[in-house]
């Protein structure tokens, strides 16, 4: 008996704050309205007060009926603010999308094509590449790669976050029975997939990039004694509700330490075996089409 396919219903989601700036914002949309397939719906939250020129944009926007606007009257921090728009989307899968970042042009169509394939499957993502940003035609990028199957993603959430949120795909309902993000502010992510590896959700990476991710420094703001008091709160709360391993526990002191080094001293990262080491690439901004090849990527 032949297989039946299922079609499903993709709702893009992301969300926008008072430091979001118009031109990212449009980038990021433009790039999933323009690609090879296009979503069911995008919802935006906008969370708290905007720019006047971004809400005039994402206005504009859902009057060609292009998205839907979900808005926060105060900040309510990005997991708060996902959590509202999630339950707007009508879509079986949510694909995640930073603001500030571009889709590749068969983000969706491979997403949908992985799931398809693979009807157990709960949560996909993909290596990105991230840019430092600049007006220059070439620019600096490294390539993020990720552990793939299910068995060693689970394992590696002991050791570090092994999925790129922002290019994240995963079923609604599976989402809503583990209780939707919380909120840790720049752990919300991590929180979760701690929490669907828990409820034995099923993961998968692969290794294409589907996302171009804009990256401000080498550390960008993982640094400092703010971010590692964030940190360690996210740390006792997954210790506490018994959502990690012992090699959690006995990273935990190693990796505070780490933020906390002087940022001159965080080169050091590029030596993780996650990261690919990439030299220059085209930049996004003078592309018509996001596609992979055509960054053009050069290695050292």
């Amino acid at each position: 008996m032949k297989k039946k396919i299922k079609n499903y219903k993709v709702s893009c989601l992301g969300s926008v704050y008072k430091n979001s700036k118009l031109e990212e914002v449009k980038l990021s949309i433009e790039s999933i309205l323009n690609g090879s397939e296009k979503p069911d719906e995008i919802i935006i939250v906008i969370d708290g007060p905007i720019k006047s020129n971004l809400n005039k944009y994402l206005l504009e926007l859902k009057k060609g009926k292009r998205l839907k606007i979900c808005r926060n009257k105060n900040n309510l921090g990005l997991g708060l603010a996902l959590n509202k728009g999630l339950l707007k989307c009508r879509g079986e899968l949510i694909c995640r999308f930073d603001t500030d970042d571009i889709n590749l042009f068969n983000r969706i169509k491979i997403s949908k094509e992985i799931f398809r394939d693979n009807q157990k499957l709960d949560i996909l993502s993909s290596s990105v590449i991230e840019i430092i940003p600049s007006n220059e035609k070439l620019v600096k990028c490294n390539l993020k790669t990720l552990p793939i199957n299910n068995k060693k993603i689970k394992k590696t959430l002991d050791i570090r976050n092994p999925i790129n949120h922002p290019s994240v795909i995963f079923k609604k309902d599976k989402i809503l029975d583990c209780g939707l993000y919380e909120d840790i502010k720049f752990f919300e992510d991590y929180y979760l997939w701690l929490k669907l590896r828990k409820a034995n959700c099923n993961f998968k990476n692969i290794n294409e990039p589907l996302v171009i991710m804009h990256r401000r420094s080498p550390s960008d703001r993982r640094t400092g004694l703010n971010y590692s008091l964030k940190e360690l709160v996210f740390y006792i709360k997954a210790i506490k509700n018994n959502l990690v391993g012992p090699n959690f526990i006995l990273l935990t002191p190693l990796k505070i330490f780490f933020r906390l080094m002087p940022s001159s001293l965080q080169y050091c990262y590029k030596l993780f075996p996650w990261r690919k080491n990439y030299s220059i690439c085209k930049n996004p901004l003078y592309l018509k089409v996001y596609k992979f090849e055509l960054l053009k990527i050069q290695n050292k």
